[in-house]
């Protein structure tokens, strides 16, 4: 099996996955409102879906290298998620893809150029680096998150309106920026 189809596994009643190899594609909904506690996500997958992790009772998730896209609706209402490691083939990190989850640790992989607008706002991050490759970060997305701590990368060049509004950053420097838009900070 090469891919696990949209909503194959509805109604299941699975709290442990463990996807070989194989695999390539989670498809739409795979996984969307089961009782899935752990995943283990094996190396050749290159694609996840949308909602195919939402709703399940995940507190942590690896994302492996091959990993080259992700649904930005991928984890929502995942109440349980704590940690995100990002791998190396992820570029972009989608709008709104951990809105309002209680995230509280998360490793953003080497390539990510982008960080979506809402990708992380109203988490419990306290704490983020942004790798070297980040060039812009989203409107609002780190907005109303515990945020108090982070290490911006040299290849920032645009920081979104209300990036880290609500948060305990007060300001950033770097030689790259180019802009700040309006109330990043405030």
């Amino acid at each position: 099996m090469t891919e696990i189809d949209q909503s194959m596994f509805e109604g299941a009643r699975i709290s442990h996955l463990d996807i070989g190899n194989g695999v390539r594609i989670i498809g739409n909904n795979a996984f969307e409102n089961m009782p899935l506690t752990t995943v283990r996500l094996g190396s050749s997958i290159t694609r996840i879906g949308n909602r195919a992790f939402a709703g399940t009772s995940l507190s942590e998730i690896i994302i492996p290298d091959s990993v080259t896209t992700i649904a930005a609706d991928t984890f929502m209402s995942c109440r349980d998620l704590r940690s995100v490691v990002f791998g190396s083939g992820i570029t972009e990190i989608g709008n709104n893809m951990f809105d309002g989850i209680p995230l509280m640790r998360v490793i953003i992989g080497s390539n990510v150029t982008a960080i979506g607008d809402r990708a992380f706002a109203e988490t419990a991050l306290q704490e983020v680096v942004i790798p070297d490759s980040v060039t812009r970060i989203g409107h609002e997305a780190f907005a109303s998150s515990e945020l108090s701590n982070i290490a911006l990368g040299s290849g920032i060049r645009v920081i979104g309106n209300r990036a880290f509004r609500g948060t305990n950053i007060r300001g950033a420097e770097g030689d790259a920026i180019i802009k700040i838009n309006d109330q990043a900070f405030g």
